[in-house]
């Protein structure tokens, strides 16, 4: 039997992303690692992701209720163990269908598999059986 665990919203709202900004980068692994042992305790770890990685060129969160986030915090979503996003939601369009292309470049490229946005050809979230 797999044990799965489901989170709700990852979302970097400004607050979040002034307090990871590290001089040119940011540090979202201080935030993440807290989870990190509990979420080890799962086989699978579903998270609903509620914002685009549609990079540096569009900003991070300039638009109000737009959300763009820089790539370190896919990163740190990986690192504390949120091996699965959900895609399809509200914000997944915020920056077009450039920004959805560039979030699922940016999670494959980390080896996060995700569901709800198109993935060109990608396997999505799959579950092996016992």
């Amino acid at each position: 039997m797999k044990k799965i665990t489901f989170l709700g919203d990852i979302v970097c709202d400004r607050p979040l992303l002034k307090a990871a900004k590290q001089g040119q980068t940011f540090d979202f692994d201080t935030m993440f690692m807290p989870l990190k042992k509990k979420l080890a305790e799962s086989d699978v770890v579903v998270g609903a992701l509620e914002t685009t990685f549609s990079g540096e060129k569009f900003g991070y969160n300039s638009r109000s209720f737009a959300y763009n986030s820089p790539d370190e915090l896919a990163e740190s979503i990986r690192n504390c163990g949120i091996n699965s996003l959900t895609t399809a939601n509200n914000h997944c369009l915020d920056y077009g269908v450039e920004g959805v292309k560039r979030t699922v470049k940016v999670l494959n490229n980390l080896n996060i598999s995700h569901t709800g946005t198109l993935d060109y050809g990608k396997p999505y979230l799959l579950l092996e059986s016992d």
